[in-house]
């Protein structure tokens, strides 16, 4: 480590040709971040989830026999609702609250980072804020654990940098709908660089235990001015504390890549389970080293846990058509409330100045209505096509069919033709549903 040499009774001094800044900064004492940080995690998956995660990144070598790249891990879902606590919860394991990077930065500098923190955790908060051309080849080359080839001012080349590492991620949307913004679609092999977990719809955003706080803003309260007055130190012990296991680590990975919950024999989903073992392995042995102050097992239910949301999120169809399904439901996430009004809304009086107003929709997406079943938002054919950007209207209604969503249509189509302020219009009523719940409902 840059301050510190972790094992043997030699000095190793750290040496590297970018300007460092120290990440690894300690404060505390390792039994209060144990007290007051770990011992929270407690019933509370997502917390145990990015903890877990937290410690993996060592296990890349000493478990996984991974030489080179990594994995990364996205947790998602709605804004203010405790994401990016999680992830100064894990940065406490290393540093202090400034370990929390952003997304926006380059693929250059991001190679950077990497090469600094090697055999460690990442962080990158709100992916939202990365350039969504750039985003995809972003996550490769991290995953991958390659640097760029340079050339050295001499003549000839650099050998390029290798890292290994371990990305925990955060944002309101999914790496997929994120590239959908600049019409690119995601590639299987990016998929499962970056898995995405929904997160915030458990009891009180991303918790489900606030330890007798009075609600979730006052526990984030709390867990923010706890891993600002103790970090650091339970990184560097669960370091310490691999190299003296006695343990054969590849054989106890593999057994828990065994484990009846991680099986599978599909080829994505079998590569991202492989992973979440990882992940629940360093959960287990931190807690196996007194680091944490959990249950034997804890850490691997709550990993357990989070595997099955991101297999249901993921689904069993293809690729394409999660990104369609996807993509239509984070647009009208956007837009829902600005490109649609309400049909037979459209003229509003106001009897008390006489005045006649319409609502201001500017660049119409269509138009919606409350029904029992949720609300039904009508696409515009144009507006369709922008939601699933790539993909030709054929394509994007067979899937939508396919899938339910289509509300209502005429007899032998899928669209639905009525009459909107005296002139007909054709339009594509499509209601949404995520996790079984359709758009509109509770």
């Amino acid at each position: 480590m840059p301050n510190k040499t972790i094992g043997g009774n030699n000095t190793v001094r750290f040496q590297s040709e970018f300007v460092i800044q120290n990440n690894f900064i300690e404060k505390g004492t390792i039994e209060a971040w144990r007290d007051t940080v770990a011992s929270k995690c407690k019933g509370n998956p997502v917390l145990l989830f990015s903890l877990a995660t937290a410690f993996a990144a060592p296990l890349l070598l000493k478990a996984k026999q991974q030489y080179s790249g990594g994995a990364g891990v996205h947790i998602m879902g709605k804004s203010s609702r405790g994401k990016t606590t999680a992830l100064q919860v894990a940065a406490s394991i290393w540093g202090s609250p400034t370990y929390v990077r952003t997304w926006r930065a380059t693929a250059n500098g991001l190679e950077a980072t990497n090469i600094i923190l090697n055999d460690c955790l990442l962080i990158l908060d709100e992916i939202g804020q990365s350039d969504p051309r750039e985003i995809g080849a972003i996550v490769y080359a991290v995953a991958n654990g390659q640097g760029k080839q340079r050339a050295k001012r001499a003549g000839g080349l650099q050998e390029a940098a290798n890292w290994r590492t371990i990305v925990l991620s955060s944002g309101e949307s999914t790496l997929s709908a994120h590239m959908q913004e600049s019409g690119k679609k995601i590639k299987a092999g990016q998929e499962v660089r970056l898995l995405s977990i929904p997160v915030t719809d458990r009891l009180y955003g991303v918790f489900d235990e606030l330890h007798g706080f009075e609600d979730s803003r006052a526990f984030a309260d709390y867990l923010k001015q706890s891993t600002s007055s103790y970090y650091g130190m339970a990184g560097p012990e669960f370091i310490k504390k691999l190299l003296e296991d006695k343990d054969c680590l590849p054989d106890l990975y593999a057994r828990l890549c065994n484990h009846s919950e991680f099986k599978s024999s599909d080829g994505v989903e079998s590569r991202a389970a492989g992973i979440f073992a990882l992940i629940a392995m360093a959960g287990e042995k931190a807690t196996e080293y007194d680091l944490t102050g959990w249950q034997e097992g804890e850490a691997l239910k709550a990993v357990i846990e989070c595997f099955k949301i991101w297999r249901g999120f993921r689904g069993q169809g293809e690729t394409e058509t999660r990104q369609i399904l996807e993509g239509i439901y984070q647009f009208i996430d956007r837009h829902g409330d600005s490109r649609f009004s309400e049909l037979g809304i459209d003229r509003i009086d106001y009897k008390g100045d006489n005045v006649e107003q319409r609502p201001i929709v500017r660049d119409r997406a269509g138009y919606w209505k409350e029904t029992l079943q949720g609300r039904i938002f009508m696409f515009n054919s144009a507006a369709l096509q922008e939601a699933a950007i790539g993909y030709d209207l054929s394509f994007i209604l067979r899937t939508l069919n396919d899938a339910g969503w289509i509300a209502e249509h005429d007899h032998g189509k899928r669209s639905k033709k009525i009459r909107i302020n005296g002139h007909p219009s054709i339009l594509y009523w499509i209601l949404p549903v995520e996790n079984g719940v359709s758009y509109g409902t509770s």
